[in-house]
């Protein structure tokens, strides 16, 4: 993921960057500015995530836009993340027109059936092959 950013960066300086660290515990997600001070570090998972108190704290109703790592996506822009429901609790809070962009190796499967009420669908979803997009 930190490819594709360091990419957006280079191509568009003007953009605000801002990474994520979680906590294990409440399940939760702060965001931080990514900036030339940010330190980051590997949690506990092998997960690159901001150090806190390097970097400005970003309240989730200022993001715009969100890249999604995730493992599985269907034709109607419902996904599989990796567990925990981090991504779901932090999209949940975040305003309703935030573009949540997947960032998946494969592409869809035709339907994922176990969908619940707190599972948040994607906008888009990027693949190496063609990036996908979703009507809600």
């Amino acid at each position: 993921m930190y490819e594709v950013i360091h990419k957006v960066q280079e191509s568009y300086p003007q953009i605000n960057i801002v990474v994520s660290r979680s906590n294990p515990e409440t399940r939760r997600l702060t965001h931080y500015l990514l900036t030339a001070t940010t330190e980051i570090v590997e949690n506990q998972w092998g997960i690159p995530e901001p150090v806190p108190g390097t970097s400005m704290e970003i309240a989730d109703a200022e993001i715009d836009a969100v890249l999604i790592p995730l493992m599985a996506f269907d034709l109607a822009g419902n996904r599989v993340g990796y567990g925990m429901g981090f991504y779901d609790r932090f999209l949940s809070r975040c305003r309703q027109e935030v573009q949540k962009i997947g960032v998946s190796f494969f592409e869809p499967v035709p339907l994922i059936t176990d969908i619940t009420s707190d599972d948040v669908p994607l906008t888009a979803c990027i693949t190496p092959q063609e990036i996908w997009h979703f009507m809600h």
